[in-house]
C-alpha cells in the first residue's frame, strides 16, 4: 500500500510539474508516420522555431507538426531511451502514441510554431 501511495504521488509531481515551472503541457496522439535520430546539436526546425532535439517524430494526422526530446548522457538519459524504444516499438507496430508537449521556451506552440518539445509519452493500441 505504501509503494502504491508513493508512485501515485510522484506520478501526480510528473502531471503538474510543467504548469510548477510556468510551461503550458499540451497533447496530442496518433499514428507514426516519421521518426528521426540524428547528431547533438544538429536541432530540427527553422530557426525561428527549431528544437534541440536527437528524437523528432511527426504524427501521420499532423505532418506539418514535428516533436522530439533529447539522447544526452544526463539525468534524464534512462528515461529518454525508454521513450525512444517505446517510439520504435509503436512506428513498427503502428500503435497509437500520445505526448505531452511545450514549445521550446515553455509556451505554447501556436501557429506559426510547428515544433514542441516532448515531456512525456506513452503508447496504446
Amino acid at each position: 500500500m505504501k509503494n502504491t501511495t508513493i508512485i501515485l504521488c510522484a506520478l501526480l509531481l510528473f502531471a503538474i510539474m510543467p504548469e510548477i515551472f510556468g510551461q503550458s503541457l499540451q497533447q496530442t496522439s496518433g499514428k507514426l508516420s516519421f521518426l528521426r535520430i540524428n547528431e547533438v546539436g544538429s536541432g530540427f526546425g527553422p530557426n525561428s522555431d527549431s528544437i534541440d532535439s536527437e528524437v523528432i517524430i511527426k504524427f501521420a494526422n499532423n505532418t506539418n507538426m514535428a516533436f522530439g526530446f533529447q539522447l544526452r548522457n544526463d539525468k534524464n538519459s534512462l528515461v529518454h531511451q525508454g521513450m525512444l524504444d517505446l517510439l520504435r516499438d509503436a512506428f513498427d507496430k503502428d500503435y497509437k502514441v500520445t505526448i505531452n508537449f511545450t514549445a521550446r521556451k515553455g509556451n505554447d506552440v501556436r501557429p506559426p510554431d510547428k515544433n514542441g518539445e516532448i515531456l512525456r509519452l506513452w503508447i496504446t493500441k
